[in-house]
């Protein structure tokens, strides 16, 4: 899938879920796969990815304020599929994502001005550094 068509949808599922959390003060899900989507984007720049990455959600019962995602990268020339990325977490409460293999919280400028915007608009909490139950 296009890199646009992901942002255009989770753009599109925003305006619908977001109505409904900006009370409650938490993270609509899909400003949280927007999230998780551009912290992985930065960290794979280098890479020699050629295609896309897809992000699977993670079930996780015992951390009801994160959001988990498994990343799959997905190359062209593969011929044997696809492979994990990595397993990441958002914290619906303040927007920090965390990259669950190393148990650090991903941080860099452009992240920290669209989790400042997203905090504006559903009145989240700071970063407190919170981390999530697989770390």
């Amino acid at each position: 899938m296009p890199k646009f068509l992901i942002w255009l949808s989770a753009c599109f599922l925003g305006l619908l879920a977001g109505t409904s959390y900006a009370a409650q003060g938490e993270l609509p899900p899909a400003e949280s796969v927007a999230l998780a989507h551009f912290a992985i984007q930065h960290q794979f720049l280098k890479l020699p990815v050629h295609g896309a990455f897809s992000l699977d959600p993670m079930a996780r019962e015992d951390d009801p304020h994160f959001a988990s995602f498994e990343a799959l990268g997905v190359w062209t020339n593969n011929k044997y599929g696809s492979a994990v990325l990595g397993n990441y977490s958002v914290n619906r409460l303040t927007g920090e994502v965390w990259d669950l293999f190393t148990c650090e919280r991903i941080d860099f400028r452009a992240l920290a001005k669209q989790q400042a915007r997203y905090r504006a608009r559903f009145g989240l909490s700071p970063p407190n550094g919170l981390q999530p139950a697989l770390c």
